[in-house]
């Protein structure tokens, strides 16, 4: 079977929930505070030059967006702290920058303030920019040198055709710090749920406001469980079905960040606080205008996709031939991306090509249980 995640992972939460409210609150701190947010030294060359496409408002830019497993701000008191810090490091760990869990491409027009969100699997097999040797995409990011971790991925991202104009690195612990600044995220789970190796665990249907450990623990699973007739069922989606709850949770968070803000001004200061020790930017990147874009986006202006690809061995994915017409999109050749129509007996989230679902399944908590196997399963709903 072909995977077609929809992702919207971490990284975004960060990205939009701040951005957003920056906007809801005003450009003050922004406009005072320029420096305040760190920034990756490239090289010359390294990003390019967005095609002037004439509009008065600036042509469309791509940004690459980056969530990494740093563990630098990682709090050790934290439960899931040992899923944070296991699995394979290396040195530039220690410079704020790690492996690349996360990779994403907006593409965004100024002008129609509309937003096109593309993610890159972290298993593709492409050709990484400084070996020339093909490997999974997240490896490029796998270097003593922070900088050139930055400068690689880059680099191994515009070599699958997409020029990249800017870029932003966020690590795990930024989502949890957004999360808890903005009091928590309100979550109606259908069901008893858990996962053993994030260290998520729902033991009955209720409300549940998530603190930031709680939601880090949520969205990071890929060994969901969810308890059904008395019994443990596991979600055999994994990063599908990961991918699905990811990009639920997160309109959640951006809806409640934006709200919280707009009643307590205090909360803006938090969220900031949290960019600032959390984010790391190309030098040229303007966050009054990323904030503006990431505004209009947060009202719906938003899509969402998958490169497309298809399974080649073990864990691991290829660039499929209907990626072209993506592309060809992120490369400014063609207006929007025009989808092959989806089979009508085609389930929506395996249809060829299918646009992510946005919202959980509606419904209160006594709803009849849908099936637990599904691909991809989200075990929410409104509270």
């Amino acid at each position: 079977m072909r995977r077609r995640p929809s992702r919207l992972l971490p990284a975004l939460g960060l990205f939009v929930a701040t951005g957003g409210s920056v906007v809801v609150a005003g450009n003050y701190y922004v406009n005072s505070a320029p420096n305040a947010v760190a920034t990756v030294p490239v090289g010359n060359g390294v990003l390019d030059v967005p095609v002037d496409d004439g509009s008065s408002n600036g042509p469309p830019e791509n940004y690459l967006l980056i969530g990494t497993d740093s563990r630098d701000n990682a709090d050790k008191n934290d439960v899931d702290y040992g899923g944070i810090i296991s699995g394979k490091t290396n040195a530039a760990s220690s410079g704020g920058i790690a492996r690349s869990d996360t990779m994403l491409v907006l593409r965004y027009d100024p002008k129609a303030k509309h937003g096109t969100l593309m993610s890159l699997p972290r298993d593709l097999r492409v050709q990484i920019a400084d070996t020339g040797k093909r490997n999974k995409i997240n490896s490029a990011m796998e270097r003593d040198d922070p900088v050139k971790a930055v400068e690689n991925l880059v680099k191994t991202v515009q070599n699958l055709g997409i020029p990249i104009q800017h870029f932003i690195v966020v690590d795990f612990n930024g989502f949890k710090e957004v999360v808890d600044a903005i009091g928590g995220v309100k979550v109606q789970f259908i069901r008893p749920t858990q996962d053993l190796n994030t260290g998520l665990d729902i033991p009955k249907a209720e409300c549940v406001t998530m603190s930031g450990v709680q939601s880090r623990e949520y969205v990071r699973s890929r060994y969901l469980k969810i308890f059904v007739n008395g019994k443990w069922h596991t979600d055999g989606s994994s990063d599908i079905g990961r991918m699905a709850r990811q990009q639920d949770f997160l309109q959640r968070a951006l809806n409640q960040s934006i709200v919280k803000v707009a009643s307590d001004p205090q909360t803006l200061s938090k969220l900031l606080d949290a960019a600032t020790r959390n984010m790391k930017t190309d030098p040229d990147l303007k966050l009054t205008k990323f904030a503006g874009g990431l505004r209009s986006m947060s009202k719906g202006a938003l899509d969402t996709y998958t490169l497309p690809n298809t399974p080649s061995g073990e864990d691991l994915v290829v660039v499929d031939k209907e990626a072209a017409v993506y592309l060809a999109f992120f490369r400014g050749e063609t207006p929007t991306i025009q989808l092959p129509e989806a089979p009508a007996a085609a389930p929506a989230s395996t249809a060829k090509g299918a646009r992510a679902a946005s919202t959980a399944p509606a419904g209160p908590a006594t709803t009849a249980a849908p099936d637990p196997l599904a691909e991809p399963f989200i075990p929410v709903a409104d509270c």
